[in-house]
């Protein structure tokens, strides 16, 4: 079998990206985000971690932070959340159709 290893990628190598709208009150937005990732930020430290586009210039963005300079300094490495075991997958969805 193949076994898959989750590998720290570089900041300057984000996620893909897909368009997303949300409503905000009266105001609907869309813009193009990554799913969340995990992030390894400058200070040593890791988060939870997402990526947008905005007007052609791509930035990190730290969950639970305003915008991606705050106090753990920029993200300089990310990696994909592994996947569910497959065995939790199927009770999962098993549970959700009864």
């Amino acid at each position: 079998p193949k076994v898959e290893v989750q590998e720290w990628r570089r900041a300057s190598d984000p996620p893909p990206t897909h368009n997303e709208t949300w409503n905000d009150g009266n105001e609907t937005y869309s813009g193009e985000t990554s799913m969340k990732v995990w992030a390894h930020c400058a200070d040593g430290t890791q988060h939870e971690a997402h990526y947008e586009i905005h007007d052609g210039t791509g930035q990190w963005f730290v969950e639970g932070q305003d915008d991606r300079f705050d106090e753990h300094g920029n993200v300089t490495h990310w990696m994909y959340y592994p996947a569910a075991p497959k065995d939790v997958y199927k009770r999962q969805m098993a549970k959700s159709i009864t």
